[in-house]
């Protein structure tokens, strides 16, 4: 009998061990799903100026950035001087970059094509800036072909 009545205080344990967690794990679940004030009102105006100072370019962005700034980077691209071949893949006119994908997939087609589209986009874009200290960026895409099979 005592066997009997120490199984059951394990179990009233256990139980409440398991609605504690149980508990602490939902009251996290429900404050990542929420968001501060702050983010609402820093959002909720299209018209606003952005917090830097005031946008008289009418483009919608800061108007001091240059051609070759990203984001809060500057200076990314744009034209230089840099000479000699400092790694591989790098020449005096050419920075060869690869991008790795599986767009074609055959369980999913287009997989992960957005990675291809991304750097493409930046590729052109850090060109029409210049470059890379005077390097034109050249993009190679790898398929990663992950869903291929050779036929015996």
């Amino acid at each position: 009998m005592l066997l009997h009545s120490d199984e059951s205080k394990f179990s009233r344990t256990s139980k409440r061990r398991i609605a504690v967690a149980v508990l602490a794990a939902s009251v996290l679940v429900a404050g990542a799903c929420t968001r501060s004030s702050d983010d609402v009102e820093a959002g909720s105006s299209e018209t606003s100026a952005p917090a830097g100072g005031d946008d008289s370019s009418g483009s919608g962005g800061q108007s001091d950035a240059g051609p070759g700034d990203f984001g809060d980077l500057t200076d990314v691209c744009g034209p230089g001087d840099a000479s000699g071949a400092t790694a591989q893949g790098v020449t005096d006119d050419e920075i060869v970059v690869g991008t790795i994908s599986d767009p074609e997939n055959a369980g999913r087609p287009g997989l992960n094509q957005e990675l291809f589209d991304a750097s493409t986009v930046f590729t052109e874009w850090c060109n029409a800036a210049g470059g890379i200290n005077g390097r034109k960026i050249t993009n190679v895409e790898r398929d990663a072909k992950l869903s291929e099979y050779k036929q015996r």
